[in-house]
């Protein structure tokens, strides 16, 4: 325990005072900030003239304009008004007029019945963001639906009642509702995904640049290879945790802050409404899964001769996670978490913390499969932690040419 310690603490040490580990958690918390306050952002910026006219409380001036009178006086105006306050101008002057008056900013918006179902929309700059266009195009059709049940004869009163009219649907789902949990499903996934891949480098590349230390020699005689590879990898995983926790962790405060400014948006808000039971496994499956593949990156990392040689020795490794990975996003975008390759995969070590997360979190898994995996997984860590421990023993004493499996397993059954 005492040799675990000392390795555990010198490679933590390593991780928290890098300045590429500093720096790398410093951005994100930072793209982070960027993204949670982007409304604010956005209004600062695009929020100019939205801005100057909010202090006058002036509405935006429509300017509406029947080239063949195809409307009744008022009726156009009335579903204008309805989805759209505005103030509107019916003007007598001609098309060419209208969008002269649009250029010099006389007004903001023009709407030309051009026939009872035609209408053309003026606006001198579409903005991104603008609605203005859709929510006449709504006004039109109210506007056209309205005349024809009045031609038909169908009265007034009548005609309201019916354009207003409005059915209610409460959608109630018994089991999973995977519009909800999509979100932090993929964040899950993706943030495994990247964070495999960046500190699954950083250990293999730690590894093979120990190799050409000749203390390493002294040092794997004297201590016991568990415990150096045990501490190398549980202080990666806290350091890999302590990042995520920030990164992750600023999102939530920043999110907080900015509560208002999302206002209703579902998709934001699916990524901080997880559920209490569902976050423990997400923390759970990400904790096992990027234990195992840190086990086998500085496993990886040891057979090499120099680190040069690291991207193509962990090739296999990445092809593992990589196939898990495709199963698990294929699923997902094709809204099938029960397909018979996510259930497959969700029992085999090197994809279930995808796949079984994402079966937990998008459907609904019997309470012994999910056992199952679990166990499965933890068996499949140690097993994967105690091979390593053998291969790194055996791997980091192996110099010049890149040694294969079988010049290592021969070394490995000589120890």
């Amino acid at each position: 325990m005492k040799q675990f310690k000392t390795v555990f603490g010198f490679e933590f040490k390593n991780y928290v005072r890098n300045k590429v580990f500093i720096g790398l958690t410093l951005f994100l918390v930072l793209v982070m900030a960027v993204i949670m306050f982007f409304p604010r952002i956005k209004n600062a910026f695009a929020g100019g003239e939205e801005a100057a006219d909010e202090p006058t409380g002036q509405p935006a001036v429509l300017l509406l304009f029947d080239e063949n009178g195809a409307y009744p006086a008022g009726m156009l105006e009335d579903a204008i008004l309805r989805v759209n306050p505005a103030f509107v101008i019916r003007t007598p002057e001609s098309a060419d007029a209208i969008r002269k008056e649009i250029e010099d900013g006389a007004a903001d918006y023009a709407l030309v019945v051009k026939e009872s179902d035609v209408f053309d929309f003026y606006v001198k700059n579409k903005t991104l963001y603008d609605s203005t266009g859709e929510l006449l195009r709504v006004a039109a059709t109210n506007a056209l639906q309205t005349y024809l049940m009045q031609i038909s004869g169908v009265d007034a009163g009548t005609t309201a009642a019916v354009l207003s009219a409005n059915a209610s649907l409460n959608v109630v789902a018994v089991g999973q509702d995977q519009t909800a949990s999509i979100g932090y499903t993929y964040v899950m996934i993706y943030a495994l995904y990247m964070v495999i891949l960046i500190y699954g480098q950083m250990v293999a590349n730690s590894v093979a640049g120990e190799k050409g230390s000749r203390a390493m020699e002294v040092l794997v005689t004297s201590v016991r290879p568990n415990a150096m590879i045990f501490g190398k990898v549980l202080a990666t995983t806290l350091a890999g945790l302590i990042q995520i926790v920030a990164v992750f962790g600023s999102a939530i405060l920043f999110y907080r802050v900015n509560a208002s400014a999302w206002g209703d948006n579902p998709v934001i808000a699916s990524f901080f409404n997880i559920p209490g039971a569902l976050f423990g496994y997400m923390i759970l499956f990400f904790l096992l899964g990027f234990v195992m593949y840190a086990f086998l990156f500085s496993a990886v990392g040891s057979t090499v001769s120099k680190p040069e040689e690291i991207n193509m020795a962990v090739t296999p490794v990445m092809l593992l996670f990589i196939s898990g990975f495709i199963v698990t996003i294929l699923s997902i975008s094709f809204g099938s978490t029960e397909n018979i390759a996510i259930k497959i995969m969700s029992f085999l070590p090197f994809a279930s913390p995808m796949a079984m997360f994402t079966r937990i979190a998008m459907g609904s898994v019997p309470g012994w499969q999910i056992g199952l995996c679990v166990g499965i997984l933890v068996l499949s860590v140690w097993a994967v932690g105690v091979l390593s421990a053998k291969i790194y023993r055996t791997g980091i004493l192996l110099y010049g040419n890149k040694p294969g499996l079988g010049s290592v397993l021969k070394a490995m059954r000589r120890a």
